[in-house]
């Protein structure tokens, strides 16, 4: 394997010097300095040993041994070297002060705060109308003081609803897929782990939480990440959903934010709790409280406009946007910043790839005089995560990684400005539930009517309170004074139908904005085969395909961060255990075949006794030995593979149930037409209870039919030749 190293000084003065190396499997050259180079040869170790000559004399000879050792060979002036390792620079220490990194935290926070505060308002709105808080809170408790109608018909949270469960049951699934020449076992491996990953994340319902954050407020977020806090020193993979409106982004254009380069994690956190997540800074958060204090009692001099971005006039420890001074509650900032640079990269174009970015730079230079190498600036992105609240400074580190562990997926987004399914719906909501309510209060006064009578019309008051009383009952017997001259009745006004008929059309009206029609809500569909069924609701959710579509590129880009912490977490050992954990729950296959094969039942020989060469025990102990072989088979696969390097793809899962229904649906019509069907296959797309036993029994009884036909088979062909014998026999007795 190549390698790079260095010589040992030579000379004094002027002529002080000394040579970069590059190292091959048997020989090497270093650099050019002083105008001159050295070879690099391979010196093999031999032992003094008597052998034989040609006249059978024993002789004294030096016997190579197989071992030896890179030698640096003289230059012209017969001085030379010793190879030594290549010298590290020291790092340079941070000195950036503290309360400037505060502060920039806290710019940063600010700007990107403005950025997204029209999105964040909409948003927030809009989880509101989900709730069925639809009217300005003001108007609602004016028109209840005014004795009017102010109700809420909800129909975005049912319409929400049914997306929401059309994703749960069509959830997507990970696949992994080998590139080219990829070992299809190491992607099979990959696919079981991400699957035991989600299981023990119960991801399933993180994915259908984030896909509501999506439908409603527009953006969603997952989040990854290693967790040591579990018992689990070693590390566990979570994965989660983190609350849409505790992260700030950056400005990015794509999507799933892989060109954002800052994130802002929020989270409010109580004082006992700061000190208990961060004894060590205990004291900070101390004085910090004590500061807040004295603001809050004493007036102080305000702080310009230009130091605290969109914070005019704000003092700088009772900021809002900081902390709660009330509840004495601190907003913790965790900012992920990515940082670019160029760092020199030696390599051979073959199997040398060094990162020379801890050399000095002359010996980077240096590398650049050897013919066989070549020295590139690569773009290196590393991650700074800087964590405050208020004022502290509670951590400030660097991570060897250039993604966030934040992934956002949207519902529609342009520029800095993002909304969902609930936005466009608003005003049509609002004006419905005004008609409605206009149509509440309308009723009341239009269903009423007057009848008008004189102090002729009833002989005694006792007929009139009769009349009030039984004059809507059918059948009533009543007495007035004169028949020819009963109460006149005046009814009220009729209730316009044009009103009526303006609610219906901002019911539709608000439906085709939503892309959310009857016929995913099962309405509108007669008696229609399963097949039909399903085509219509998904012609239904053309409008809506959108949203899937950028949950899967979230989720691609998600699983990708997921596969690299596995590579970081999970050694070949702990990767192994899990293959076998999860095979024993369901069996599964590597490379197309059983993770640990089964070894073949013992035949029963003639009379029923049992083959002396199948010996239960012998085959228990070759079960074994196989066993143990495919182990250390798996073992190597993940010795020798980056499983960052294959491909992924987020595919419709073929366990939901729609897509089973309709695929039992398919295959059950094709067998009923004669087509040829597999005997287990119907089973395995149906969703029968313990239907794995069945499928065994199926295959078991398929297996003695054949076997009981092969029998058959050769009982019919020994009869015939028997049958052919006989007259042979006789034949030749004659």
């Amino acid at each position: 394997m190549p390698e790079l190293k260095k010589t040992s000084n030579y000379g004094k003065g002027r002529a002080a010097h000394y040579h970069v190396v590059y190292l091959r499997d048997k020989d090497g050259i270093t650099s050019i300095d002083k105008n001159h180079s050295h070879q690099i040869i391979w010196q093999e170790v031999t032992i003094p040993q008597m052998q034989p000559d040609e006249t059978g004399m024993p002789t004294l000879i030096q016997v190579p041994t197989g071992e030896g050792n890179l030698v640096v060979q003289p230059a012209q002036d017969g001085h030379t070297h010793e190879l030594t390792d290549l010298e590290i620079k020291p790092e340079k220490e941070d000195k950036e002060d503290k309360e400037k990194t505060v502060e920039d935290v806290i710019k940063i926070f600010k700007y990107i705060k403005g950025i997204e505060e029209d999105s964040r308002k909409k948003s927030h709105e809009s989880c509101e109308f989900a709730r069925g808080e639809q009217w300005d809170k003001q108007l609602k408790k004016k028109l209840n003081n005014e004795d009017r109608a102010a109700l809420t018909f909800n129909e975005i949270e049912a319409s929400i609803d049914v997306l929401c469960g059309y994703q749960r049951q069509n959830r997507t699934e990970f696949k992994a897929y080998p590139i080219e020449d990829g070992d299809s076992r190491a992607a099979d491996i990959l696919n079981v782990l991400v699957k035991s990953i989600e299981m023990q994340n119960e991801f399933s319902f993180t994915d259908s939480m984030v896909f509501k954050d999506l439908t409603i407020p527009g953006r969603g977020f997952f989040h990854a990440y290693i967790d040591y806090d579990s018992g689990n020193m070693n590390g566990e993979i979570k994965i989660d959903q983190f609350a849409w409106d505790d992260v700030y982004l950056g400005q990015h254009e794509k999507l799933d934010a892989s060109d954002c380069e800052a994130l802002i994690k929020s989270k409010w956190y109580s004082m006992q709790k700061l000190k208990q997540e961060f004894p060590d800074k205990a004291e900070d958060v101390d004085r910090e409280v004590e500061l807040i204090d004295e603001f809050i009692d004493k007036p102080h001099t305000q702080y310009s406009e230009g130091q605290y971005d969109k914070s005019k006039n704000v003092l700088p420890h009772t900021d809002p946007d900081l902390v709660d001074t009330i509840k004495k509650e601190f907003r913790v900032l965790e900012l992920w910043r990515k940082q670019f640079k160029r760092v020199p990269v030696i390599t051979d174009l073959n199997e040398l790839y060094f990162n020379g970015s801890d050399l000095k730079a002359s010996d980077v230079s240096a590398f650049e005089t050897i013919q066989d190498l070549k020295v590139v600036k690569k773009r290196v992105v590393s991650m700074r995560i800087t964590k405050i609240a208020s004022h502290v400074l509670l951590d400030d580190n660097y991570m060897d990684d250039e993604d966030f562990d934040i992934f956002p997926a949207y519902a529609k987004k342009e520029g800095d400005n993002w909304w969902g399914k609930v936005e466009a719906a608003k005003d049509p909501q609002r004006e419905e539930n005004k008609r409605i309510s206009q149509t509440s209060d309308i009723l009341n006064k239009v269903a009423s009517y007057v009848r008008y009578y004189d102090d002729s019309t009833f002989t005694t008051p006792k007929d009139r309170k009769d009349f009030e009383e039984k004059s809507t009952t059918p059948g009533a017997l009543l007495k007035i004074a004169n028949i020819q001259q009963p109460p006149h009745l005046v009814e009220g006004i009729k209730f316009p139908n044009e009103l009526a008929m303006y609610s219906e059309i901002m019911t539709n009206k608000r439906r085709n904005i939503m892309n959310i029609n009857p016929e995913l809500l099962g309405a509108n569909i007669k008696t229609e085969s399963g097949v039909a069924q399903i085509e219509k609701k998904k012609q239904a959710l053309i409008g809506n395909e959108f949203i899937f579509d950028n949950l899967r590129f979230t989720k691609k880009r998600l699983y990708k961060y997921v596969i690299k912490l596995i590579q970081k977490v999970f050694t070949p050992e702990r990767i192994l255990r899990i293959i076998e954990n999860h095979n024993n729950m369901k069996p599964i296959k590597i490379g197309g075949q059983p993770l640990f094969p089964k070894m073949p039942q013992p035949q029963m020989e003639q009379g029923g006794m049992a083959n002396p060469m199948q010996d239960p025990n012998q085959m228990a102990m070759m079960q074994q030995q196989m066993m143990e072989q495919r182990r250390q088979e798996i073992l190597e696969i993940l010795r020798n593979t980056d499983l960052t390097k294959f491909d992924i793809a987020i595919d419709e899962s073929p366990e939901s149930p729609t897509k089973r229904q309709a695929n039992f649906a398919e295959w059950q019509r094709a067998a009923a037409q004669g087509y040829p069907t597999p005997p287990t296959m119907l089973y395995e797309l149906s969703d029968l209870p313990d239907k794995e036993r069945w499928i065994e029994e199926v295959k078991t009884m398929l297996q003695q039919q054949q076997e009981m036909e092969q029998r058959k088979m050769d009982n019919e062909i020994k009869k015939t030749l028997i049958a052919k014998q006989e007259p042979q026999m006789a034949g030749s007795g004659r």
